[in-house]
């Protein structure tokens, strides 16, 4: 987190911002919390909506997510000054932030249904008008980082095109801005430049993906736009983001825009961009050494698929994983030296709309590399099948309890998995005993744990492993946010020792 991020949560994390509107005798609930927005979409629940208002925006939240309501309200309020500085831009509307506790809840969404093409859906913040849609993955700073994209599309857009409607349409007609330049700037506004997103961008530029900047569209778009702003912001510093912002709205000429600010044109500044971070990737990678072609696994792919979850037993004979289509998904068994795959598990609903949930399903080898656990969801309830590669027996059990899995990975044995899950706006670490369907809670706070996994050291220790936020490496229960907002790095490991 930088320094200035920092400087704008201290300066703005009380509380005293948040006014918490009390109807009624009912502190937190609102007036009129019984609201439906549209119909035709499936949903699995009602949700009954309350809210809080602040100085610059008014947050919903539904049941189990008080926390995330306050998380989000503070959190928004702490980097709007941030936001706009970069922009120099002031924030002249009140938007709405509506908060769901996961993506299968934020799926059920009822909002703008028949227009989702028209926003962003998938990975995206999703905005309509001044609303904001976010949802909780477990993971504050995610959620933290869709805010912030949510709030700058807002001024963005408020910047370029104007406040009122005539101006939207006036300037909407005459400047067509491509989709690397806005939603790229919104990316770059919600997060800051990490090793994630350069190991992402040094795929890209190696792969020859991101050659043809100007026919990118969709998510290479977006993610190429980031790392053009930041290669901006870096060299030209961010003042000149602003400036470039407000002369291509006077000219609306992105052309002229560059010219003027930058000094040099729109295609001449994406060219340097592009040979800067070509020859600094192809650089490093003369002193590293590439995995050999023979070492690949055969296995016939399909465009705009997504396989993800990829898991090698323990015996190293077998790997496992699941190719998502949009939302439907299969899970495959496949032998190491054999092209033949073995489909386990289908599940899921191929939509277009919807935002992809790549942790479902979930999948983990026990540790003598005969079983395999595939966590999965089907109408928002959790379920694992668990399948013998010896027998070829399978067996599915309900998962209670839980609004939703991130992770789960076998512990010592093949009774047992250890998982992150995801209940009333805070993730924790579980035992769950596949045997008698017994669960034991590890954690209960709201800092993040995530990735729990069983490990067994040479010193005989034993234990579960897992990443968390948590400044202090010790586990205790609280159960409500404070001053203390829950948005450092996962890099604090801890370890649970106890019978696993």
């Amino acid at each position: 987190m930088s320094e200035k991020m920092k400087a704008g949560l201290i300066k703005h994390i009380a509380f005293s911002l948040i006014t918490v509107l009390i109807c009624c005798s009912s502190g937190l609930f609102a007036q009129g919390t019984q609201i439906q927005f549209g119909q035709n979409r499936v949903q699995y629940k009602e949700f009954t909506w309350q809210y809080y208002e602040g100085e610059h925006f008014l947050v919903y939240f539904n049941q189990g997510g008080l926390n995330l309501g306050k998380f989000a309200a503070q959190i928004a309020e702490a980097d709007l000054l941030d936001i706009e500085n970069l922009l120099d831009y002031k924030l002249s509307s009140k938007p709405e932030i509506i908060v769901y506790n996961n993506i299968t809840d934020f799926n059920q969404s009822n909002f703008a249904i028949g227009k989702e093409e028209q926003y962003n859906i998938g990975g995206q913040t999703k905005i309509i008008g001044n609303k904001i849609f976010v949802y909780f993955d477990g993971n504050h700073q995610h959620l933290r980082t869709q805010i912030r994209e949510g709030v700058g599309k807002v001024l963005v857009t408020s910047m370029i095109y104007g406040g009122s409607l005539q101006e939207i349409v006036s300037n909407a007609v005459l400047l067509n801005l491509p989709e690397w330049f806005t939603e790229g700037l919104v990316s770059y506004i919600g997060e800051e430049w990490n090793t994630e997103l350069d190991n992402k961008l040094r795929e890209g530029i190696l792969s020859g993906r991101y050659k043809k900047f100007n026919k990118l569209t969709g998510e290479d778009a977006r993610f190429a736009g980031h790392a053009l702003w930041y290669y901006i912001a870096e060299n030209y510093g961010e003042a000149t983001i602003p400036n470039l912002l407000y002369l291509i709205r006077i000219n609306r000429s992105l052309e002229n825009g560059f010219l003027f600010v930058l000094g040099n044109g729109l295609n001449t500044t994406i060219d340097q961009w592009y040979n800067y971070f070509n020859n600094k990737y192809n650089t490093e990678a003369k002193d590293k050494i590439q995995p050999a072609e023979t070492d690949k696994i055969v296995r016939k792919t399909t465009k705009n698929r997504d396989y993800h979850e990829l898991r090698m037993s323990s015996d190293g004979k077998h790997i496992a994983y699941a190719v998502d289509d949009f939302g439907r998904f299969k899970v495959y068994i496949q032998e190491l030296g054999d092209e033949k795959t073995t489909k386990i598990r289908k599940g899921g609903l191929k939509t277009h709309t919807l935002a992809t949930d790549l942790s479902n399903p979930l999948i983990s080898w026990s540790p003598d590399g005969k079983k395999l656990a595939i966590v999965f969801e089907k109408r928002a309830r959790n379920f694992v099948t668990t399948y013998n590669t010896e027998t070829k027996e399978k067996e599915t059990k309900e998962l209670t309890r839980f609004q939703k899995i991130l992770s789960a990975s076998f512990a010592k044995n093949g009774n047992t998995l250890v998982m992150s899950v995801m209940n009333n706006g805070q993730s924790d670490i579980y035992m769950y005993y596949l045997n008698n369907d017994r669960v034991e809670q590890l954690t209960n706070d709201y800092y993040d744990d995530l990735d729990p996994a069983y490990v067994q050291l040479n010193n005989g220790y034993e234990g579960i492993i897992f990443a968390s936020n948590r400044d202090i490496d010790s586990m205790f229960t609280t159960r409500n946010i404070d001053s203390i907002l829950p948005v450092g790095n996962l890099d604090s490991a801890l370890r649970y020792q106890g019978q696993i």
